[in-house]
């Protein structure tokens, strides 16, 4: 048939004859029933129906379309005379005249009728053709008007291959033809039962113009179904193209055999989660999650769906779908091999398989064909259908089509399912139907190689069991009941299987016996089982195995896979005793519950859990894999000579017996008796009686506490002897007891610091302790605290530890770190209060976390104020600087700091006095851009002076100045502040172009400094500084004049200057920070400093009082004394153990510049500004000046 676009809902009830029942969840199942092409041979599935309680008819069973398209005979359809002699009309909307194309080549094979509402349909077996015997099954709808089954009364059917054109009624009126079928001379029409929906007379309509029509099982909605949907089996015949064989899905029950089903083939309607438990491995499917299902593909704007209006209940598109085009790959071995993935359509009304041009028209060799994602990828769990092309009608292939149609021969292969409210679809090649099933005492269930792959859903009761034979295979899926024995035989490669899937069960039974595959890798959930007993394979794919009453000897193997290929099985013994004596491989573990005891004798591998009470015993082969676990409350014990292996994780808190060789991680909390090697990790509180024997490392405690050792103790060169150590005294330890009672030592101990701070200085523990004395000695001891160091001391039956504060020399980065470290390392042994306290709360900090605390605590960032003294002085001192020339010619008769007039005046009249005065300020920085020790600074003040001239070359006077500055050290907390006073004699002395100029001065800085003291698991502290300093400096300046310009007083003056500076800051003790203040001795800075090099000046008319004097002035500066800025301290809690830091030292060379300006703004006033910086690499300093000067 071809492929339609769809959507299907509906709403009906349900009332059949053969019904199953599961939580509440019912199914029915309607017979169907094979027929035959006369012509070709070909198996056609037909359905039995009455229309309204009329006469049974047969119909094609269609799963290709989605209308039942029904010949209208009003003789055998109920309600309607017999006489009625036209189709009556539609009682839906757009419902006249509907044609339905089952094939469009050549002209339209199909039917055109009206659509009605039929409230009733019946069905039957195969064989009846008269209402006198009861229906199989029954569909009806709610009474009332508008009520119904969608049914198209055809009143007209064409098939132009064969030339026929009938009409309806009078088709059945004619004696000629009224008891022949209409189509292929077996069918009265078509029961489509396709899950999704047409859109008819799209050609002709659009919009709401058109019919959407619907197939009677999209309709019908089982009472309490889990899902909506249907099954199709009809694979319950070796060869339904053989009319000679009859189906054979039979059992024997008792010893007499029946059919398991009333219908065979059968369409079960109403999905219950045991008939979908037949499909659908792991889980219960989805819309959006189906493990080993075909998940339908979403309609496309190209490809749209249209709804169903489907008028029994809920909304248009109720538990419908809106397509069921789904992905497979088909694959054909003929001369060469074909393979081709495409849209395909599953239709029983299609006698062969149809398939893409991607193969040749006519095909021969073997089909292969497997359902893929909606992307075209592999699921996992769903079966290869394979199949010979030859010698059978029904296994013919077309390749000339578009998409795959996969017809008769995929049923007569698989049984079906079509979950309508997942969108999915699955197939299986067991033969599935949901009829319960009765053993009896003396007679099980009986299933041969004879019968056809058994799909289960129904219920298996009584007291009987269940038996199945070899190469009979059998799947259930329903919560069983029965008592008896579940026997699975087999020999050499003749096997029978039992599967489990979906929520099956046969935990009533008394025990399975598998000597064939007992497979449960399809479960929804753990199995559980009475007893297992047998020699042949137990499959577990992912799920768990529980066995609850356990008293048998299985000698197979249990492995991961099976029918779905999942991993990670696992098994539970909860109750008895169970043997397992072959060579099992599933990697999910081993749980064996309390109560109940699990025999080992042959092999096991993967996690092993011993609940407290339960018991485990091995004779065999069991050993902990690297990733894996053992983990034993209850008793363990291995047979003399065998042992136990421990690549991965043991923990014992129960009682072990056996040697025991250790290379991973051993946690034993509990009893163990037997030789224990370790080679890996062992740890924990528990006792031990035998001999130790360490070679890798063994770590007492959890992580405190005591290992007992009942025995002998030993460790050789490679071992490791761990042990935890807290502030407070405690520590694990080893006691070595008994008749021996004796360690002999060698190779390493290792301090594990559990709790951070609060140790004290230094703290003594026990670690080893052995009654019977010790041998030999540890080889070295380390701790994973770099700051408190450990050391061992012996007497004759103990070892003892001591970790003392130290090490913080090993992580200073920098000078200043590694003179406290020094410090701190030396006196930590003798540490008190306070600075004891300080100690421990630095010994549980890390070596980045200490560094910067290190930095903090040296104080360098005190250098700041010797550097800061030395530019504050050059500051005051650069304001007396030949900024601007004296009067005479070419300006060659100086006026110190500011002579404004010296372009206004008249050279004859010079004024004896002058007084001047301004503020002047200036910052800089040394060592910019260094993250530790770079000092920035800035000042601001003023300086004022009173001068005279005693002779016509010489003048000379005093000064004195006040300044205020801050200072900053890079890498550092906290800040310097400053208040400077100077004082000071200066004289000039010009002669024509020479001049000479010369200051001496003194200075007193009160320096005050504030330092932040972070410490993690302190309090913040923050210390405080001050003192005094008393400073001498003194400047010497000389020069010569040479004319350019006398128009503009343009002038060039090479120069000299001599800059000299001594300060001293006297010694002084911190506040504020306790043990952490700091006592810093006297310190003195000296300074030399030249600069030589070039004025060049000029005055121009503004058009002001005067003119305004310009000058520019540029040289080179070097420093001669030594630029170290040392300081010494030590801190107040080791106040005998001073230490000395340096902070940055500025650079000797530099580059000066300086720019001034002045003029006269009234007779005998002027006013200047000036600034004068140093450029030296890193270092850098910016001076400027204003002030007003008065002459008279």
């Amino acid at each position: 048939m071809r492929k339609h676009i769809a959507l299907v809902c509906g709403l009906a009830m349900l009332v059949c004859c053969e019904f199953s029942s599961a939580f509440g969840q019912t199914s029915a199942n309607i017979p169907l029933s094979y027929v035959f092409d006369a012509q070709s041979g070909a198996a056609r599935l037909s359905i039995n129906i009455g229309i309204n309680g009329g006469a049974p008819r047969p119909y094609l069973f269609d799963t290709g379309s989605s209308l039942f398209n029904a010949a209208f005979d009003p003789k055998t359809w109920g309600g309607y005379s017999e006489y009625t002699s036209s189709v009556p009309t539609s009682t839906v909307a757009n419902g006249n005249n509907i044609q339905l194309c089952y094939s469009e080549s050549g002209g339209c094979r199909g039917y055109v009728g009206n659509i009605l509402q039929i409230p009733l349909l019946s069905f039957y077996a195969a064989a009846v053709t008269t209402t006198e015997t009861a229906p199989a099954a029954t569909l009806t709808t709610p009474s009332g008007t508008g009520m119904g089954f969608q049914v198209n009364a055809a009143s007209q059917y064409t098939d132009p291959s064969v030339g026929a054109q009938d009409t309806f009624p009078q088709y059945f009126f004619d004696p000629a033809t009224k008891d022949l079928p209409v189509q292929e001379g077996l069918f009265y029409g078509v029961f489509g039962s396709r899950i999704s929906v047409d859109l008819l007379n799209k050609n002709s309509c659009s919009g709401s113009n058109c019919y959407i029509a619907g197939g009677v099982l999209g309709q019908a909605i089982m009472p309490g179904a889990a899902r909506q949907g249907f099954v199709v089996a009809a694979n319950g015949q070796g060869d339904p193209a053989n009319p000679s064989v009859t189906p054979n899905a039979k059992v024997s029950i008792g010893g007499t055999t029946r059919s398991l089903t009333s219908c065979n083939p059968c369409v079960t309607v109403g999905l219950t989660p045991e008939i979908i438990g037949q499909f659908a491995p792991v889980a219960m499917p989805t819309p959006t999650s189906a493990p080993g299902l075909i998940q339908w593909v979403a309609p496309t704007s190209s490809n749209p769906a249209p709804p169903f209006p489907n008028p029994y209940g809920g909304s248009t598109g109720n538990n419908s779908a809106p397509t069921d085009a789904m992905y497979f790959k088909v694959t054909v071995s003929d001369d060469g091999k074909t393979t081709a993935k495409a849209f395909t359509l599953l239709d029983t009304g299609t006698k062969y398989y149809s398939l893409t041009k991607d193969f040749s028209e006519t095909l021969r060799g073997t089909i292969s064909i497997t359902g893929l994602t909606p992307d075209e990828k592999p699921i996992a769990g769903l079966p290869t259908v394979t199949a010979p092309l030859v010698g059978k009608p029904n296994y013919y292939v077309d390749g000339s089509g578009k998409t795959n149609t996969l017809g008769i021969p995929f049923f007569i292969q698989n049984s079906v399912l079509f979950d309508l409210s997942d969108q999915v679809t699955g197939y299986t090649p067991f033969f599935v139907t949901a009829t319960n099933l009765e053993t009896t005492a003396g007679g099980p269930l009986i299933v041969t190689k004879d019968n056809v792959p058994l799909g289960l859903a129904g219920v298996v009761s009584g007291a009987g069991g269940i038996t199945i034979d070899k190469e009979g295979a059998v799947q259930l899926s329903a919560t069983n009941t029965y008592t008896g024995e579940t026997k699975i035989n087999g020999t050499g490669d003749k096997l029978g299987m039992l599967l489990i899937s979906g929520p099956g069960s046969i935990a009533a039974s008394s025990g399975v016996e598998s000597n064939g595959v007992f497979d449960i890798s399809r479960a929804w959930a753990p199995v559980s089982i009475k007893d297992l007993r047998g020699t042949g394979s137990v499959n577990l794919g992912g799920q768990n195995l529980r066995i609850t009453d356990g008293s048998s000897t299985f000698s197979g193997n249990i492995l991961d896979g099976g029918e779905y290929p999942g991993t990670g099985g696992s098994v539970t013994v909860a109750g008895g005793t169970q043997t397992f004596a072959g060579e099992n491989f599933y990697t999910g573990g081993t749980s064996v519950l309390g109560g109940s005891t699990l025999n080992l004798t042959g092999t096991m591998i993967g996690n092993l859990t011993v609940a407290s009470g339960a018991s485990f015993n091995t004779t065999g082969g069991y050993s902990v894999a690297r990733g894996s676990m053992l983990s034993n409350a209850g008793s363990f014990k291995s047979s003399s000579g065998v042992g136990f292996l421990n690549h991965g994780i043991a923990i014992n808190t129960g009682a072990m017996n056996s040697d025991i060789l250790n290379t991973g991680f051993f946690l034993n909390n509990g009893t163990l008796a037997g030789a224990f090697a370790n080679l890996g990790t062992l740890s924990g509180t528990g006792s031990f009686t035998g001999t130790l024997a360490n070679t890798g490392t063994v770590a007492p405690g959890t992580p405190y506490g005591t290992m007992t050792v009942n025995g002998k103790y030993t460790q050789a060169s490679t071992g490791a002897f761990q042990v935890a150590v807290s502030p407070s005294g405690q520590a694990s330890r080893l006691n070595v007891i008994g008749a021996t009672g004796t360690a002999s030592l060698a190779g390493s101990v290792l301090a594990q610091i559990q709790e951070g701070g609060g140790f004290a200085p230094r703290t003594t523990y026990t670690i080893l302790q052995a009654t019977g004395g010790l041998s030999g000695g540890f080889s070295s001891v380390t701790s994973n605290s770099p700051f408190l160091l450990p050391s061992l001391s012996y007497d004759a039956n103990n070892v003892y530890l001591t970790l003392q504060i130290g090490g913080f020399a090993a992580a200073a980065l920098t000078p200043q770190q590694q003179a406290v470290a020094s410090v701190l390392d030396s006196t930590a042994a003798t540490a008190t209060g306070d600075y004891a306290t300080v100690l421990s709360a630095l010994a549980a900090l890390s070596p980045a976390q200490v560094q910067p605390i290190l930095t903090a605590l040296s104080g360098t960032n005190y250098a700041g104020f010797s550097s800061a003294m030395v530019q504050g002085a050059q500051f005051f001192m650069n304001n007396f600087a030949s900024q601007a020339t004296g009067g005479g010619p070419s300006g060659s008769a100086r006026v110190a700091l500011a002579e404004a007039c010296d372009v206004a005046c008249d050279a004859s009249a010079t004024p004896r006095w002058g007084a001047w005065g301004g503020a002047i300020g200036g910052l800089g920085t040394i060592g910019a851009g260094t993250p530790q020790g770079a000092v920035t600074y800035n000042a601001g003040g003023f300086a004022a002076g009173l001068d005279r001239a005693f002779t016509e070359n010489f003048r000379a006077g005093v000064t004195v100045g006040y300044s205020g500055g801050t200072q900053w050290v890079s890498g550092f907390s906290g800040q310097g502040n400053s208040d400077t006073v100077q004082a000071g004699l200066y004289g000039n002395y010009a002669s024509g172009p020479f001049y000479a100029d010369g200051l001496i001065g003194y200075a007193y800085s009160n320096n005050r400094m504030t330092r932040q003291i972070l410490i993690p698991g302190l309090a913040a502290r923050t210390a405080f500084g001050q003192a005094g300093a008393n400073q001498f400096f003194g400047q010497l300046e000389t020069g010569y004049s040479f004319d350019i310009d006398t128009r503009a007083d343009a002038f060039i003056k090479p120069f000299a200057r001599l800059q000299a500076y001594t300060g001293t800051q006297n010694g002084f003790s911190e506040t504020g920070a306790q043990s952490l203040n700091l006592s810093v001795a006297q310190q003195t800075t000296n300074s030399l400093r030249s600069v030589i090099g070039a004025q060049l000046g000029a005055s121009m008319d503004m058009g002001w009082q005067d003119r305004l004097a310009m000058r520019f002035r540029l040289g080179w500066s070097h420093e001669y004394a030594d630029v170290g800025r040392p300081v010494t301290a030590a801190l107040a809690g080791a106040p005998a153990s001073p230490f000395t830091t340096f902070g940055i030292s500025p650079v000797r060379d530099g580059v000066l510049l300086g720019l001034s300006a002045s003029t006269a703004i009234a007779e005998a006033t002027s006013i200047y500004l000036r600034y004068e910086g140093t450029l030296a690499g890193t270092d850098g300093s910016q001076g400027l000046t204003a002030g007003v000067r008065m002459t008279w």
